[in-house]
C-alpha cells in the first residue's frame, strides 16, 4: 500500500508541475534528473493535438481538478478526434472511479462506444448528455 501512496503523490506532483508550467509534459525531475531520465534539461512536452486517437472527454460539473477551462483547452488541442462528450453534473474528480452510478453513466456509454469502433460504426457526436444531473 505504501507504493500506491507514493505514486499517488507523484501524481499530484506532476499536477501542480502541469499546472505551473502551463504545458502537458513527462515528470520534471529537476534539472539533474531530467539529463539522467530525458537526456534533456526539462522534460519533454506530449504533442496531445498528435495523438490520433478516438477520444471520449468526461466532465463533472463539481470536479475541482480537471475544470472546465482545463476541459475547453483539452477539446481545443484534440477536436478532431472527440467522438463524444458527456457532462456529468454531479460528478467531481473521483465519481469516475469511485461512483456508484459510474457503471451506469461512465463505462457502459464508453464501452458501447469502443465496440461500435470496434466494429467499424464509429461515429463523432460531440455533445453534451446532461448525463447524472440531480
Amino acid at each position: 500500500s505504501s507504493g500506491i501512496n507514493a505514486e499517488y503523490g507523484k501524481d499530484i506532483i506532476h499536477w501542480a508541475q502541469l499546472l505551473r508550467d502551463e504545458k502537458v509534459q513527462k515528470y520534471d525531475y529537476g534539472t539533474k534528473g531530467n539529463m539522467a531520465r530525458y537526456n534533456s534539461t526539462t522534460p519533454p512536452e506530449y504533442h496531445v493535438h498528435l495523438m490520433e486517437v478516438p477520444t471520449i472527454l468526461i466532465s463533472g460539473g463539481n470536479d475541482w481538478i480537471g475544470d472546465t477551462r482545463d476541459v475547453m483547452w483539452l477539446t481545443e488541442q484534440i477536436y478532431r478526434y472527440v467522438v463524444d462528450i458527456i457532462f456529468i453534473d454531479k460528478y467531481n474528480h473521483d465519481d469516475y472511479n469511485t461512483g456508484l452510478d459510474a457503471p451506469e453513466l461512465v463505462y457502459h456509454p464508453v464501452m458501447k462506444l469502443m465496440e461500435q469502433y470496434r466494429k467499424g460504426e464509429g461515429r463523432r457526436e460531440g455533445k453534451d448528455e446532461g448525463r447524472g444531473g440531480d
